[in-house]
Order: structure tokens, then C-alpha cells, then sequence
């Protein structure tokens, strides 16, 4: 079912360390199908003794906000993050368009540590979390519709629905007038921009409600939503059911706990 899973391992094997990976965007998931454990986007599933440790809100203020907020200020290759408990971790961020989709977390290491070791995995780890991001297009199996244009837009969609985005916004990725873009998005994609934003928003909130434990409202501010009650409103007129009963209706692993959300 994970097809990367043994990618991943083979991974950790080799340079003994585990990996959390951060999917924002869901390249990772494949016709709603997870290509990686989902208990893997978690420090507090996959280190259940440290992290699992933590206040959550400390946690997710740690390797969710603050590793966040550095990778846009500096974009960088890789860093080290390390704890207040003095744990070690290589952080790797992956981009596609320029726009940052994955995080690989690899850790965790006490002290003393092994330098010649980490500088080894700093070289490795942009490269494999670069290598996770094209792998994963090559799984999908829904084709470019072949119309250009289309393509354009949707990618535009796709990468930014988490963001307060508009129509202007398109039209300037797009280097059209506001109207020539309305224009264009419901003759080449069949609806409009603010329709399309819409849908790719609840994809996500459903990917998250199934396969995360992020809070109610935290998925609402993830996937772009003003407010919880905005994006308890939308799910709502577009699945027929709440956020709370979606995740009920398909929450079927036994190994959930609701309050070790991510990070």
C-alpha cells in the first residue's frame, strides 16, 4: 500500500537514523492512496519517547512554526535543529516550482555525536528528499489533461491553495489581465478560479481528516480557511457531512490517538 515505505527504510538502514517526512501539499498521496506510512508525519508517532514526551502545542511550535518560518526566510539546503532536550535533528526541505512541498526530518541523535556521520547524511538527505518528490509523480496516474494552459492553472492551484490566493493573484502568474483570466480559467478548466480553490482545498482537508491528527481547526488554517467556522461551512456544502463525522466515518486504524497531532 506505501509504495515509498521500503524506499524509506532502506533509507534509515543505511545511515541509522529515522525519518519524519511533513507533506504539506500531499505529493506524498497518490489518488487519496498514502505512499508513506502516515504515522511517519508525526515526531510524536515516531519517537513516542521523546517527542512523544512534549507538550503538543510546544511540539508543533518547534518543528511545525519555527522550522517552517526558517525554511522561507532562508531556503535553505539543510540545517540542524536541535531540541531544548538536546536532541539533534537534519532537517531537509524539497521544492517543486520553487514552492516548498516536503520536509525530511532525519533523526534523532544525543550527544556526543558523530560529526563525519551527520555531514555525511547533510550531503544525502536534500538529495533523497529532492529524490521523494519526483518519485511520487511518477505513482500518479491521473495524466496532464494536455492543454497547457489548464495545466498552468491547476499547478498554480495545487501549490498555493493554503494560501489567501485570488484570481489577480493567477493572472499575474499568468501575465493576463483580472477579466482575460476569468476568461481563460472557465474556458480551459470549466469553472471558476474561486470553484477550483475550493475543491483543492477540501481534497486536502479530507487527505488530512483521514490520515493525520491535526485538530479540527488546525486543518482549517492548513488548508487555507479565514476560520474554523468558514471551513466548517464549506466541508459541509461540499461532502454533505462535518469535518468531525468524516473523520469518525473513516477513521479505521486502531493505532490513532487524536491527541498526538502532528508534528
Amino acid at each position: 500500500m506505501h509504495d515509498l515505505e521500503p524506499t524509506l527504510q532502506a533509507f534509515e538502514r543505511q545511515t541509522g537514523c529515522t525519518l519524519t517526512l511533513h507533506d504539506r501539499m500531499h505529493v506524498l498521496v497518490v489518488d487519496d492512496r498514502p505512499l508513506v506510512n502516515p504515522e511517519r508525519h508525526s515526531h510524536r508517532k515516531t519517537f513516542p519517547g521523546e517527542c512523544g514526551l512534549e507538550i503538543r502545542d510546544v511540539c508543533i511550535q518547534r518543528c511545525d512554526t519555527e522550522v517552517d518560518a526558517q525554511i522561507a526566510a532562508q531556503r535553505p539546503r539543510c540545517f540542524r535543529k536541535i531540541c531544548p532536550r538536546g536532541l539533534t535533528e537534519i532537517v531537509a526541505p524539497a521544492y517543486r516550482s520553487g514552492v516548498q512541498v516536503v520536509t525530511v526530518f532525519a533523526g534523532i541523535w544525543r550527544p556526543p555525536l558523530d560529526e563525519p556521520a551527520l555531514r555525511s547524511i547533510e550531503l544525502l538527505l536534500p538529495v533523497f528528499a529532492a529524490g521523494l518528490v519526483v518519485a511520487a509523480a511518477d505513482f500518479r496516474t491521473i495524466a496532464r489533461s494536455g492543454d497547457t494552459l489548464a495545466d498552468r492553472i491547476h499547478e498554480f492551484i495545487a501549490l498555493n491553495y493554503n494560501r489567501p490566493v485570488s484570481t489577480s493573484d493567477l493572472a499575474s502568474s499568468l501575465c493576463l489581465s483580472l477579466t482575460r483570466t476569468c476568461h481563460v480559467v472557465r474556458e480551459h478548466c470549466g469553472a471558476t478560479f474561486e470553484h477550483l480553490l475550493m475543491q483543492q482545498r477540501i481534497h486536502h482537508a479530507r487527505l488530512y481528516l483521514r490520515n493525520s491528527s491535526y485538530r479540527i481547526g488546525e486543518i482549517a488554517q492548513l488548508c487555507g480557511f479565514s476560520s474554523f467556522e468558514h471551513f466548517n461551512r464549506a466541508f459541509r456544502k461540499c461532502t454533505d457531512t462535518s469535518p468531525s463525522r468524516f473523520r469518525k466515518c473513516t477513521d479505521t486504524s486502531p493505532s490513532r490517538f487524536r491527541d498526538a497531532a502532528q508534528p
